[in-house]
């Protein structure tokens, strides 16, 4: 009747043989399977919601660091294979625990998410970006140039600077900024782990240098001072 819900059944069908084997006719029975239907239904949401979470940082909804490698580690093997680049960016907030201290771990958890949301709308559908570990992001650019890494990088820094204060109405209108470090395959890292290094690298002598700035990996090793092996390419004043 109407409203009622559609039944599946499991159809088995037995052949009923006389003595010389000659088939005479079929027994058929009908398994009512609608609620086993329904829970396997059930079980593989339940599974693809767990894969989704085991991938994604609760906070901020990007890939974890688990799900971040995975895909490093694809898109090296593609770099390789085609003789592309592969640029990754290593970013994180400045001065964080201040706002944790001053304002609270709520509003430390909502610059997170704000500045989370504005580095995964300011890249490719193609590009990955996932949180790296407490206030620190990792983005890859597949296919791009160092270059565009840092052109990218710059553009992603001044949108921080703008927008994210304006977000978070509770820290008092201070600004929100970020410092980038910048690598590319083509620099000569042997795996992504050390690509990675050297765009940690490159971050921690944008910190140096004074933050809201970009650093980038070079061949050539320490170029800031005698000690750091970065280049400082854009900095606000």
């Amino acid at each position: 009747g109407a409203g009622e819900k559609a039944k599946k059944f499991r159809v088995n069908c037995t052949p009923i043989l006389d003595e010389q084997k000659w088939v005479r006719g079929v027994l058929v029975s009908f398994d009512d399977v609608t609620a086993l239907d329904e829970t396997i239904r059930e079980l593989q949401a339940s599974k693809a919601e767990l894969e989704t979470l085991a991938l994604r940082d609760p906070l901020t909804g990007s890939f974890n660091r688990r799900a971040l490698f995975e895909a490093f580690e694809d898109q090296w093997e593609v770099g390789q294979r085609e003789g592309t680049d592969l640029v990754c960016i290593m970013t994180d907030i400045d001065h964080f625990k201040s706002y944790n201290d001053r304002f609270g771990h709520a509003v430390g958890d909502q610059v997170i998410q704000v500045v989370a949301k504005l580095l995964s709308t300011g890249i490719r559908p193609i590009d990955i970006m996932g949180r790296y570990g407490g206030e620190e992001f990792c983005i890859l650019l597949p296919g791009q140039s160092l270059q565009e890494g840092q052109a990218v990088s710059e553009r992603l820094r001044a949108q921080i600077e703008t927008y994210a204060g304006l977000a978070v109405r509770t820290t008092e209108g201070r600004k929100i900024t970020m410092s980038f470090g910048v690598s590319a395959m083509s620099l000569g890292a042997s795996d992504p782990l050390e690509l990675v290094d050297q765009a940690d690298k490159a971050l921690y002598g944008a910190k140096q240098a004074g933050r809201n700035c970009v650093g980038q990996w070079t061949v050539d090793g320490p170029v800031v001072d005698e000690v750091k092996p970065m280049e400082v390419v854009s900095r606000n004043s």
